[in-house]
């Protein structure tokens, strides 16, 4: 029998991770925050891009990323896709890794259009801190993506979001909803 190959996409924010697990139901979004970070608990019940916004009520999580590699591996063989963050923290993590049968996709937007990034971050609600956050990172994170070996690469085009990109890269989206491993 052959085993099934696991298909894991990190994808830059804004890229439509959410849009993605929320509209096929063969993907899986697993959001790596509660795993990075240590939220104080009275922000807990925002919805997930508020809490992503504030830089006050969290802190560093010491354990990282040893329970996001740990959950991450046990979800890989149980969905088609997973798709998580693509930040240099997240890459290092899964690069160390090492899942077996797991291919790995980087999905970036396309480098020289951040600024429709930069509307994304604004429509669904992010502040001007979280913007320039990722102002920072983004060139960090297209840096990795030329660098990176042993993986497969998505470049997502300006107007397009990550399901367009991953449906003409060959993969299958299924409509219906799919999983998340958060609220």
């Amino acid at each position: 029998m052959v085993e099934k190959e696991n298909i894991l996409v990190l994808a830059y924010p804004g890229t439509g991770k959410t849009y993605t697990a929320s509209n096929f139901e063969n993907v899986m979004d697993f959001e790596q925050q509660f795993y990075t970070y240590v939220y104080d608990d009275n922000i807990k019940h925002l919805p997930l891009e508020q809490i992503k916004n504030s830089m006050t009520t969290k802190r560093p999580n010491p354990q990282w990323p040893t329970p996001f590699v740990k959950d991450l591996g046990e979800e890989l063989p149980k969905n088609e896709i997973v798709i998580a963050t693509f930040t240099p923290q997240v890459y290092e993590a899964v690069r160390d890794a090492n899942y077996p049968n797991t291919k790995i996709i980087l999905a970036v937007f396309d480098q020289n259009n951040f600024e429709e990034l930069a509307d994304r971050f604004r429509a669904r609600g992010n502040t001007e801190e979280f913007v320039d956050r990722r102002r920072v990172d983004f060139p960090v994170a297209n840096e990795i993506f030329d660098n990176a070996e042993g993986v497969d690469k998505i470049v997502i085009r300006s107007g397009k979001y990550l399901a367009d990109a991953l449906t003409e890269y060959g993969l299958e989206l299924r409509p219906g909803e799919g999983k998340k491993n958060y609220l």
